[in-house]
Protein backbone atom coordinates (compact mmCIF):
# COMPACT_ATOMS: atom_id res chain seq x y z
CA UNK A 1 0.00 0.00 0.00
CA UNK A 2 1.17 3.52 -0.19
CA UNK A 3 0.49 4.98 2.85
CA UNK A 4 3.40 4.17 5.55
CA UNK A 5 0.83 4.61 8.01
CA UNK A 6 -1.75 2.12 9.30
CA UNK A 7 -5.75 3.78 8.36
CA UNK A 8 -7.99 3.26 11.33
CA UNK A 9 -10.10 0.05 12.49
CA UNK A 10 -6.68 -1.97 10.46
CA UNK A 11 -3.69 -3.75 11.61
CA UNK A 12 -0.52 -2.55 10.54
CA UNK A 13 2.02 -5.57 9.22
CA UNK A 14 4.98 -4.34 8.30
CA UNK A 15 6.97 -6.94 6.42
CA UNK A 16 11.28 -7.15 5.72
CA UNK A 17 13.61 -8.56 3.86
CA UNK A 18 11.44 -9.88 1.29
CA UNK A 19 9.55 -12.21 3.84
CA UNK A 20 12.72 -14.57 2.91
CA UNK A 21 12.36 -15.38 6.92
CA UNK A 22 8.93 -16.52 6.87
CA UNK A 23 6.50 -15.25 9.75
CA UNK A 24 9.60 -13.75 11.80
CA UNK A 25 9.71 -11.48 8.63
CA UNK A 26 6.29 -9.93 9.94
CA UNK A 27 5.52 -7.85 12.52
CA UNK A 28 2.21 -5.71 13.40
CA UNK A 29 3.36 -2.12 13.79
CA UNK A 30 1.14 1.40 14.71
CA UNK A 31 2.19 4.80 13.67
CA UNK A 32 3.97 6.55 10.48
CA UNK A 33 6.62 3.89 9.60
CA UNK A 34 8.75 6.46 7.52
CA UNK A 35 10.34 5.25 4.39
CA UNK A 36 10.68 1.78 3.48
CA UNK A 37 13.53 0.31 3.03
CA UNK A 38 14.33 -2.30 -0.08
CA UNK A 39 12.21 -5.82 0.69
CA UNK A 40 9.78 -3.97 2.97
CA UNK A 41 6.39 -3.78 2.49
CA UNK A 42 3.37 -2.11 4.90
CA UNK A 43 0.31 -4.13 4.95
CA UNK A 44 -3.21 -2.97 6.36
CA UNK A 45 -5.37 -5.82 7.36
CA UNK A 46 -9.56 -4.75 7.98
CA UNK A 47 -10.52 -5.35 11.25
CA UNK A 48 -14.15 -5.08 10.42
CA UNK A 49 -16.91 -7.70 10.67
CA UNK A 50 -17.02 -9.88 7.58
CA UNK A 51 -19.68 -12.04 6.05
CA UNK A 52 -19.61 -15.12 4.06
CA UNK A 53 -21.92 -16.64 1.89
CA UNK A 54 -21.02 -20.03 0.29
CA UNK A 55 -23.00 -21.54 -2.25
CA UNK A 56 -26.17 -24.24 -1.88
CA UNK A 57 -25.00 -27.37 -1.17
CA UNK A 58 -26.62 -30.72 -0.74
CA UNK A 59 -25.81 -32.75 2.62
CA UNK A 60 -26.38 -36.50 3.36
CA UNK A 61 -27.20 -38.00 6.80
CA UNK A 62 -25.69 -41.81 6.88
CA UNK A 63 -28.69 -43.29 5.99
CA UNK A 64 -28.46 -41.86 2.68
CA UNK A 65 -31.24 -39.25 3.53
CA UNK A 66 -30.38 -36.07 1.49
CA UNK A 67 -30.88 -32.59 2.82
CA UNK A 68 -30.26 -28.88 1.32
CA UNK A 69 -27.67 -26.35 3.27
CA UNK A 70 -27.46 -22.39 2.21
CA UNK A 71 -25.44 -21.72 4.38
CA UNK A 72 -24.16 -18.15 5.66
CA UNK A 73 -21.84 -16.73 8.44
CA UNK A 74 -20.20 -13.88 9.65
CA UNK A 75 -16.59 -13.65 11.05
CA UNK A 76 -14.17 -10.78 12.12
CA UNK A 77 -10.15 -11.00 11.80
CA UNK A 78 -8.73 -11.67 15.60
CA UNK A 79 -6.95 -8.82 16.36
CA UNK A 80 -3.22 -9.53 17.14
CA UNK A 81 -3.06 -12.04 14.47
CA UNK A 82 -2.43 -9.85 11.69
CA UNK A 83 0.96 -10.65 10.53
CA UNK A 84 -0.30 -14.41 10.50
CA UNK A 85 -3.06 -13.36 8.28
CA UNK A 86 -0.35 -11.17 5.63
CA UNK A 87 1.63 -14.66 5.87
CA UNK A 88 -0.85 -16.83 4.94
CA UNK A 89 -3.04 -14.97 3.05
CA UNK A 90 -0.89 -12.11 1.19
CA UNK A 91 -1.14 -14.25 -2.11
CA UNK A 92 -5.09 -13.36 -2.40
CA UNK A 93 -4.99 -9.42 -2.98
CA UNK A 94 -4.54 -8.25 0.51
CA UNK A 95 -3.41 -4.79 -0.73
CA UNK A 96 -7.22 -4.15 -2.15
CA UNK A 97 -9.25 -4.73 1.31
CA UNK A 98 -12.28 -4.75 -1.15
CA UNK A 99 -11.36 -8.75 -2.86
CA UNK A 100 -9.35 -9.73 -0.39
CA UNK A 101 -11.32 -11.07 2.42
CA UNK A 102 -13.97 -12.28 -0.79
CA UNK A 103 -10.73 -14.23 -2.30
CA UNK A 104 -10.32 -15.81 0.83
CA UNK A 105 -13.85 -16.61 1.59
CA UNK A 106 -13.72 -18.47 -1.63
CA UNK A 107 -10.37 -20.04 -1.29
CA UNK A 108 -10.49 -21.13 1.97
CA UNK A 109 -13.64 -20.69 4.30
CA UNK A 110 -16.53 -21.36 2.15
CA UNK A 111 -15.08 -25.11 1.72
CA UNK A 112 -14.03 -25.72 5.52
CA UNK A 113 -18.49 -24.50 6.43
CA UNK A 114 -19.79 -26.81 3.31
CA UNK A 115 -17.12 -29.52 4.79
CA UNK A 116 -17.62 -29.35 8.44
CA UNK A 117 -22.10 -29.51 6.96
CA UNK A 118 -21.58 -32.66 5.26
CA UNK A 119 -19.42 -34.54 8.04
CA UNK A 120 -21.48 -33.60 10.85
CA UNK A 121 -24.57 -34.88 8.75
CA UNK A 122 -23.24 -38.31 8.29
CA UNK A 123 -23.50 -38.62 11.77
CA UNK A 124 -27.39 -38.82 12.02
CA UNK A 125 -29.84 -40.89 10.47
CA UNK A 126 -32.56 -38.88 8.40
CA UNK A 127 -35.24 -39.19 11.44
CA UNK A 128 -32.38 -38.03 13.86
CA UNK A 129 -31.74 -34.89 12.24
CA UNK A 130 -34.72 -33.94 11.49
CA UNK A 131 -35.66 -34.42 15.81
CA UNK A 132 -32.50 -33.11 16.77
CA UNK A 133 -31.60 -29.68 14.29
CA UNK A 134 -30.72 -27.92 17.22
CA UNK A 135 -27.99 -30.27 18.29
CA UNK A 136 -26.68 -30.43 14.60
CA UNK A 137 -26.75 -26.58 14.17
CA UNK A 138 -24.77 -26.37 17.92
CA UNK A 139 -21.96 -29.43 16.45
CA UNK A 140 -21.38 -27.40 13.20
CA UNK A 141 -20.57 -23.88 14.90
CA UNK A 142 -18.44 -25.33 17.91
CA UNK A 143 -16.86 -27.37 15.20
CA UNK A 144 -16.58 -24.23 12.82
CA UNK A 145 -15.61 -21.37 15.77
CA UNK A 146 -12.52 -24.14 16.54
CA UNK A 147 -11.63 -24.06 12.79
CA UNK A 148 -11.71 -20.58 12.02
CA UNK A 149 -9.28 -19.62 15.13
CA UNK A 150 -7.10 -21.61 13.45
CA UNK A 151 -7.49 -19.83 10.22
CA UNK A 152 -7.27 -16.67 12.36
CA UNK A 153 -11.26 -15.43 12.04
CA UNK A 154 -13.42 -15.33 15.01
CA UNK A 155 -16.75 -16.70 13.78
CA UNK A 156 -19.84 -14.47 15.23
CA UNK A 157 -22.90 -16.41 13.36
CA UNK A 158 -23.57 -19.15 11.27
CA UNK A 159 -27.25 -19.57 9.73
CA UNK A 160 -27.23 -23.23 7.62
CA UNK A 161 -30.94 -22.49 5.77
CA UNK A 162 -31.36 -26.57 6.23
CA UNK A 163 -34.20 -27.93 4.59
CA UNK A 164 -35.75 -31.59 4.71
CA UNK A 165 -35.66 -34.26 1.14
CA UNK A 166 -38.37 -33.54 -0.42
CA UNK A 167 -39.83 -37.14 0.24
CA UNK A 168 -40.06 -35.88 3.97
CA UNK A 169 -41.21 -32.74 3.62
CA UNK A 170 -44.54 -34.47 1.72
CA UNK A 171 -44.43 -37.10 4.59
CA UNK A 172 -44.94 -35.11 7.28
CA UNK A 173 -47.63 -33.07 5.22
CA UNK A 174 -49.30 -36.28 4.68
CA UNK A 175 -48.80 -37.14 8.03
CA UNK A 176 -50.44 -33.68 9.64
CA UNK A 177 -53.28 -34.52 7.09
CA UNK A 178 -53.86 -37.97 8.05
CA UNK A 179 -53.81 -36.72 12.42
CA UNK A 180 -56.00 -33.49 11.23
CA UNK A 181 -58.56 -36.54 9.46
CA UNK A 182 -58.34 -38.67 12.50
CA UNK A 183 -59.33 -35.53 15.01
CA UNK A 184 -62.30 -34.84 12.54
CA UNK A 185 -63.62 -38.39 12.69
CA UNK A 186 -63.10 -38.69 16.55
CA UNK A 187 -65.16 -35.53 16.98
CA UNK A 188 -67.99 -36.94 14.53
CA UNK A 189 -68.23 -40.11 16.41
CA UNK A 190 -68.22 -38.20 19.78
CA UNK A 191 -70.99 -35.89 18.71
CA UNK A 192 -72.77 -39.38 17.74
CA UNK A 193 -72.51 -40.90 21.16
CA UNK A 194 -73.65 -37.73 22.94
CA UNK A 195 -76.63 -37.81 20.40
CA UNK A 196 -77.51 -40.68 21.06
CA UNK A 197 -77.11 -40.84 24.54
CA UNK A 198 -79.23 -37.51 25.16
CA UNK A 199 -82.11 -39.43 22.91
CA UNK A 200 -81.70 -42.79 25.22
CA UNK A 201 -82.44 -40.26 28.21
CA UNK A 202 -85.47 -38.57 26.73
CA UNK A 203 -87.52 -42.03 25.62
CA UNK A 204 -86.57 -42.97 29.10
CA UNK A 205 -87.74 -40.34 30.37
CA UNK A 206 -91.28 -40.37 28.75
CA UNK A 207 -91.54 -44.12 29.14
CA UNK A 208 -90.84 -43.66 33.48
CA UNK A 209 -94.75 -43.64 35.43
CA UNK A 210 -93.46 -40.02 36.30
CA UNK A 211 -92.73 -39.05 32.80
CA UNK A 212 -96.07 -40.60 31.40
CA UNK A 213 -97.90 -39.10 34.52
CA UNK A 214 -96.33 -35.58 33.60
CA UNK A 215 -97.24 -36.20 29.88
CA UNK A 216 -100.84 -37.04 31.06
CA UNK A 217 -101.41 -34.04 33.09
CA UNK A 218 -98.39 -31.88 33.26
CA UNK A 219 -99.74 -29.64 36.12
CA UNK A 220 -100.26 -32.24 38.44
CA UNK A 221 -98.44 -31.95 41.51
CA UNK A 222 -96.62 -34.98 41.76
CA UNK A 223 -95.02 -36.66 45.21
Amino acid sequence: MGCNRPEPNYEGVLMTEYGRNGINSFKIVTGAQGMLGPGSELYQVPMWEQAGDPDVVEITAKDAGVFTVDPSYTYTPIRGKGAEIVFNYKNYRIQDPETFFDNVEANVLNKRVTDAYREEARNYTTDSLMNNLGKFELSVQSRLKEEFKTKFFDLTTLTSGLKPPASMLKAVEDRNKAIQEANRVKKRVRDLKNAVRKGKDRCRNKQSPIGRAYKRNPNAAIY
